[in-house]
């Protein structure tokens, strides 16, 4: 990367030099027409790089650490993750089980999933029509 960007420092000085500028005033002129180099870098090895791999790595490593430091919310976030494997079986179950000839199975096979999700949206539905966006923005 670096070799990279000095060979276009150098093409720019070498243009700006034909052009009649002073050696000084023409490294100069390169460098502020090629910019931050390091920003460069960092944005070129955000797209050649898995970026949202390392995230998800920096996420992961954080919520280890946090972990045992907060027992109640740990204990909370293993019981709602057993809850959801389980509903997700369970409705996996019986969806896999509806024949699609059978249009009565279908019909309540697809209401059931309609009132699952509208219970699921309902609590945090109930909540936001609550809450005051402008407190909601200066308490963050």
């Amino acid at each position: 990367m670096d070799e990279e960007l000095r060979f276009h420092l150098e093409e720019q000085i070498q243009t700006n030099l034909a052009a009649g500028m002073a050696p000084a005033e023409a490294r100069r002129a390169a460098s502020v027409r090629l910019g931050n180099t390091a920003l460069i870098k960092e944005d070129t090895g955000a797209v050649w790089r898995w970026g949202w791999w390392d995230a998800a790595r920096q996420d992961l490593r954080l919520a280890v650490r946090l972990l045992p430091k907060q027992r109640g919310f740990s204990a909370l976030a293993v019981v709602v993750l057993a809850l959801g494997t389980g509903a997700n079986t369970a409705v996996f179950s019986a969806a896999n089980d509806v024949s699609p000839n059978d249009p009565l199975a279908l019909l309540a096979a697809a209401t059931a999933l309609l009132c699952v999700g509208w219970l699921a949206s309902l609590t945090p539905a109930r909540h936001a029509a609550r809450t005051n966006p402008m407190a909601a923005l200066r308490a963050e």
